[in-house]
């Protein structure tokens, strides 16, 4: 028999350069990153977490499981995406941290 696994996805709306949570470093966003966090590392019995890679809370969600993989490194990461150029307008930095985000991740699945 195939045990039954508990999965936890993060999923946001999308972010526009007017959002007030733009800036990844202002203090309501490091709060938000901290009490996010402190919730992933304390999920019991979770090892699958899927996220779409939005800006945003989804790529804060995908960086915190990638620090949290250090010490859990039977978390499987899923990046569920709604397509493979999601990131073609982004600035520099955010590509970059987009395709670092990816390769570090177990899965990648496209919707279309």
């Amino acid at each position: 028999t195939v045990a039954k696994q508990k999965t936890c996805a993060f999923l946001s709306y999308r972010i526009t350069s007017e959002d007030i949570y733009i800036n990844d470093y202002s203090p309501e966003s490091m709060l938000l990153k901290n009490t996010l966090k402190n919730q992933i590392l304390v999920i019991i019995g979770y090892r699958h977490f899927i996220t779409g890679l939005e800006l945003g809370a989804d790529t804060w969600c995908a960086e915190l499981l990638v620090i949290a993989k250090r010490q859990r490194p039977d978390i499987y990461i899923e990046c569920f995406l709604p397509f493979e150029h999601q990131a073609d307008l982004w600035n520099v930095f955010q590509r970059e941290n987009y395709f670092s985000l990816l390769s570090q991740s177990d899965q990648v699945t496209y919707i279309s």
